[in-house]
């Protein structure tokens, strides 16, 4: 049973390490939230932007990676299925392995959605209306 669990690790091995820093990343993204929701309203996108060296901007830009990242994993794993359908245990790891990705893809999009992205769509979506009614104002 112990060299059964050794191996089905040893294929999924990719996925573990995902695990490991997609956790540490919302652990770190929770605490950011924190302190930007006690030292700003969260109304105040440019300071929540801004805050700590743009750090809001590099936590967007990790969200977007790691969400890209599990996505392309879960597309290679069904794309490379023959690969995993040799033993039970493995599939079964692989199932488990896609839904803890999914989980943890949403949990990161729930997480980066109070008060980064919000700040962000605010901040584009202003820049953008204003660029636009500067270039139609000749």
């Amino acid at each position: 049973m112990a060299t059964d669990l050794i191996n089905v690790l040893k294929k999924l091995w990719f996925y573990l390490l995902y695990f490991m820093v997609t956790i540490f990343f919302c652990y770190q993204l929770t605490k950011l939230n924190k302190n930007l929701l006690e030292h700003f309203s969260s109304d105040a996108y440019l300071e929540i932007i801004a805050y700590n060296n743009y750090q809001s901007l590099n936590f967007f830009a990790l969200s977007i990676f790691l969400c890209f990242i599990g996505v392309l994993m879960i597309i290679l794993t069904f794309k490379n299925m023959y690969f995993f359908t040799e033993e039970t245990e493995t599939m079964i790891g692989v199932i488990v392995c896609v839904l803890i990705t999914i989980v943890l893809m949403i949990t990161i999009i729930i997480l980066i959605n109070n008060p980064i992205l919000k700040a962000i769509l605010s901040l584009g979506v202003g820049s953008a209306l204003i660029g636009y009614l500067v270039a139609n104002n000749k």
